[in-house]
């Protein structure tokens, strides 16, 4: 009988001080959106601890990862 350790990386994206931090998102095509679909930027996530400056007023957002037909969709609110 053998045991294996098995580890599940979570993503998860955070903005903090004008900076948008991608976790375990290496390899996605994103867009950030506003709420009502206007694209502001596009980007893809080169490594697993990605940090991506952008400065954002405001408001809710909505970052679509797209990789090998899987999709991630993350809302996030700026105060």
């Amino acid at each position: 009988l053998e045991f294996r350790r098995v580890l599940f990386r979570s993503s998860r994206v955070i903005y903090q001080n004008g900076t948008l931090s991608l976790e375990h998102l290496d390899g996605y095509h994103f867009y950030l959106m506003t709420m009502e679909g206007k694209i502001l930027r596009t980007f893809i996530a080169r490594v697993p601890h990605e940090l991506y400056p952008i400065s954002l007023p405001s408001g809710n957002y909505l970052l679509t990862g797209e990789k090998d037909g899987d999709r991630k969709v993350f809302k996030f609110r700026i105060n």
